[in-house]
């Protein structure tokens, strides 16, 4: 995720929520996340105004995932920050700092309650990325691409990714630092 990791367990429990239940966006009536305190006290931003604040804020983070579905770099836009959709699901998240969650897994609970009373749950230890929760080969490289493509050609960002991949083989790393900067 491109946000700040404090938000990642709570993204994890939403995006897994809403891939597995038919949740329709005008049904929520209120999303509560709970979590460890340090978490609230680092994510400060509960109304961002701009990008850089929506990567500390738990409200734009989990709106921004029941919304698309999805919380990719591209989420991360002031426009998107100040959409009216945006802004009307923020309101309906609130992150709870919750003491009784302090230990040594630090889990996050979000809660899904919609208009019709139902609620859907759903508690997140460790954030996929842990080294306990690995993302798989093709999470890993959907991220690495999503991320290389800003900077690398589609090509460039395939080659980066063999040479790293086959480090071993490699004699000259002139050719991957090349690759990198744009030169290949």
């Amino acid at each position: 995720m491109p946000s700040l990791r404090y938000t990642h367990a709570a993204l994890d429990a939403v995006l897994e929520l809403v891939s597995k239940e038919t949740i329709l966006i005008e049904d929520v009536e209120s999303i509560e996340v709970r979590v460890v305190p340090v978490t609230a006290q680092i994510l400060i931003h509960p109304n961002p105004r701009s990008a850089l604040e929506g990567k500390f804020s738990m409200e734009f983070c989990i709106a921004t995932a029941i919304l698309r579905k999805q919380v990719k770099l591209e989420s991360f836009t002031d426009e998107n920050v100040l959409n009216g959709g945006t802004q009307d699901m923020m309101k309906k998240v609130k992150m709870v700092a919750d003491p009784k969650l302090e230990g040594s897994e630090s889990p996050t609970v979000l809660k899904i309650r919609l208009k019709n009373g139902k609620e859907y749950s759903k508690q997140v230890n460790r954030p996929k990325g842990n080294p306990d929760v690995p993302m798989s080969r093709n999470e890993f490289l959907a991220k690495y691409r999503d991320c290389a493509r800003r900077v690398l050609s589609a090509d460039a960002a395939n080659r980066v990714l063999d040479m790293i991949e086959n480090m071993e083989s490699v004699t000259n790393l002139r050719k991957l630092g090349d690759l990198l900067i744009g030169y290949n």
